[in-house]
C-alpha cells in the first residue's frame, strides 16, 4: 500500500457560517424577529415618555388645565 503524503500547503481556514435560513422570500436572519421586537418596544417606550413629558411641561407652563387634569385623574 502506498501512502499519500500530506499536502504541505495550508488549506484556507473556513469562514464561520452565518445563521441564515432560506425561506420562500429568500434569506432571512434568525435574529430579525427579535431585533424587530426590541425596536418596536423602544419606539413605544419613547412615544409614551414623550407623551408624559409634554403633559408635564403643559402642567408646568400653564395653570389653565390643572383642574381638568385633577378631575380626570382623581374623578369626583
Amino acid at each position: 500500500m502506498v501512502q499519500k503524503k500530506a499536502n504541505s500547503t495550508k488549506t484556507p481556514a473556513k469562514k464561520p457560517v452565518s445563521r441564515l435560513k432560506t425561506g420562500r422570500g429568500g434569506l432571512v436572519a434568525e435574529g430579525a424577529v427579535w431585533h424587530d421586537f426590541k425596536v418596536a418596544v423602544l419606539v413605544v417606550s419613547v412615544a409614551f415618555n414623550l407623551f408624559i413629558l409634554i403633559g408635564w411641561l403643559i402642567l408646568q407652563i400653564t395653570r389653565t388645565y390643572d383642574s381638568q387634569v385633577a378631575s380626570f385623574l382623581f374623578g369626583q
